[in-house]
């Protein structure tokens, strides 16, 4: 028998879906490759995308991909920024 929520994964915000959510991924992507990147722009789209990056963690991807996927995911002030919004 399996426990927890290993698993979970919660609802797209209202008005997004995969390609929107992947549109948001991408100017993320774009953010990242700046010398200084808008932390408060990475951190409005880590908080719009958390589904879409629980989908693929749930996939089981390989951390290479998830990385090149998520950059700012690896980035210390982007999730530190992200956690706080949460809390």
């Amino acid at each position: 028998m399996k426990m927890g929520l290993v698993n979970w994964q919660p609802e797209y915000p209202d008005g997004e879906d995969d390609d929107s959510l992947d549109k948001h991924r991408s100017d993320m992507i774009s953010e990242m490759e700046k010398a200084r990147p808008d932390q408060r722009l990475l951190s409005q789209k880590m908080s719009v995308t958390f589904a879409l990056r629980r989908k693929d963690i749930n996939k089981n991807l390989p951390l290479a991909v998830i990385k090149e996927r998520w950059p700012a995911l690896f980035n210390l002030t982007a999730v530190c920024i992200s956690a706080m919004k949460l809390a």
